[in-house]
C-alpha cells in the first residue's frame, strides 16, 4: 500500500509541474541575434574608414523603434556587430553609418535579409564638400 500511494504521489506531482510549465512556463523570443561585419571605405580612393558610427532601428510594419548604436568601426574601417532581428515577414532593419569626417555624407541601408555577414559600405563625400 505505502508503495503504491508514494507513486500516485510522484504521478501527481509530475503532473501538476507539467500543468505549471505549460501555463506559466518561459515566454517565446520573437526577436533573434545575428553577427554582421561591416567594411567601410571610402568611395574616393577605397581606403578604410575608421570611427565611423554604425546605428540601427528596427522596422516591423509600420512602427520604427528607436535607433541603437551597434558601435564603431576600427582604424581598419572594420565593425563586428550583434544585430537583433525579428522573425515576423514585414520586418527589416535600417542601418545608418555616420563619418567621423563632415565631409562625407550620412549612408542609410536597409536590410531584409539577415543571412548576409560580411557588408561592404561605400560612402562618398557629402555634396556641400569641396
Amino acid at each position: 500500500m505505502k508503495i503504491i500511494r508514494n507513486l500516485l504521489k510522484g504521478i501527481s506531482l509530475t503532473a501538476a509541474m507539467f500543468v505549471f510549465q505549460a501555463c506559466y512556463g518561459t515566454e517565446r523570443d520573437w526577436y533573434g541575434e545575428n553577427n554582421m561585419t561591416f567594411h567601410v571605405v571610402s568611395a574616393e580612393d577605397g581606403s578604410p574608414m575608421p570611427h565611423v558610427k554604425i546605428r540601427s532601428q528596427l522596422q516591423v510594419g509600420d512602427t520604427n523603434q528607436e535607433w541603437y548604436l551597434l558601435g564603431y568601426t576600427n582604424d581598419e574601417g572594420i565593425a563586428s556587430v550583434w544585430v537583433d532581428y525579428n522573425f515576423s515577414e514585414n520586418s527589416q532593419t535600417l542601418f545608418r553609418f555616420v563619418a567621423d569626417n563632415p565631409d562625407y555624407a550620412v549612408k542609410d541601408t536597409l536590410l531584409d535579409n539577415y543571412y548576409h555577414h560580411d557588408i561592404k559600405i561605400v560612402l562618398s563625400k557629402a555634396d556641400h564638400a569641396q
